[in-house]
């Protein structure tokens, strides 16, 4: 595990045009800001991890997983991937959605906060299409996002969505 912090550049891009990149990551923290996207994965296998310091109980989190401020495009933007986990991460203030899935499989978010992205409609917090498995919200808030704080479509497979101890709120 280690930390990645990018100003003005996504922190993290792994893409693979056909086929899927199988991955064993793990960091402790991982920020961007003022970017296009501070996270972007396509076409992978295996699993990505954010983990934050481990010590974290607040609702929200503490943001020791790392910060994704100030994006043009989604936050965090996720195509044909597998197993993601995002631990106390802080992802607030972009111009679009927070984080953007499409078929995802095996999804967790725990002690994070998604807070105040987007600025139109169609843009949210967290927006998944064909997010399939397992997925857990946890310990999170998520709120103040454009139009929706959680939105899910699917029109194929099967989805186990957990979400406890969250809040999600409107800026009303």
């Amino acid at each position: 595990s280690g930390t990645l912090n990018a100003t003005g550049a996504t922190a993290v891009e792994i893409t693979r045009s056909s086929s899927t990149t199988p991955l064993a990551i793990s960091f402790t923290r991982v920020d961007s800001s003022a970017a296009t996207s501070g996270i972007v994965l396509t076409n992978t296998s295996g699993s990505f991890t954010v983990v934050g310091n481990g010590a974290d109980v607040t609702l929200g989190g503490n943001g020791t997983g790392g910060t994704i401020t100030g994006m043009t495009g989604a936050g965090v933007n996720l195509t044909n991937v597998s197993n993601i986990s995002f631990t106390s991460m802080m992802i607030v203030s972009g111009g679009d959605d927070g984080i953007r899935g499409l078929n995802v499989t095996g999804f967790t978010v725990n002690r994070c906060s998604v807070l105040n992205n987007g600025n139109a409609v169609t843009e949210r917090g967290l927006e998944m299409t064909n997010l399939l498995g397992t997925a857990n919200i946890t310990n999170s808030l998520v709120t103040g996002n454009a139009e929706d704080n959680l939105y899910v479509k699917n029109g194929t497979g099967t989805l186990n969505l957990t979400t406890s101890a969250t809040t999600y709120a409107n800026n009303s």
